[in-house]
């Protein structure tokens, strides 16, 4: 697990930040397969307690969600709802999140 001396709580928070956000979007489909894909690159570098790869995962969530804007001269795509598969991978970061925030609080409580 990543821990909270290796990554600073404003990382965390947009972490957070992004994945309470990507329930919401509305992508193009295959634009899905690119977010599962980071979403499991933030679940590895939790479980390899890798500061680096969390930071850039969580940069690339942020800067793949919905376009703010639509082309002049584009028609706007069909976009749908996150997939099971992602809000299944969503829930699994967030889970690992609070494990380690638990772990962060019992170890400054003083419980081993």
């Amino acid at each position: 697990m990543v821990t909270a001396d290796r990554i600073d709580a404003e990382l965390i928070e947009d972490a957070r930040a992004v994945l309470d956000d990507i329930v919401s979007w509305k992508l193009v489909p295959p634009r899905w397969d690119v977010v599962a894909a980071f979403l499991r690159n933030l679940l590895a570098a939790l479980d390899t307690d890798d500061a680096e790869g969390f930071r850039d995962a969580v940069l690339e969530l942020e800067l793949t969600g919905p376009a703010r804007y639509t082309r002049v001269g584009h028609a706007e795509a069909t976009v749908t709802s996150a997939r099971d598969d992602v809000l299944e991978l969503v829930g699994a970061v967030v889970d690992g999140l609070d494990v380690d925030r638990s772990l962060s609080e019992d170890t400054a409580e003083g419980h081993d």
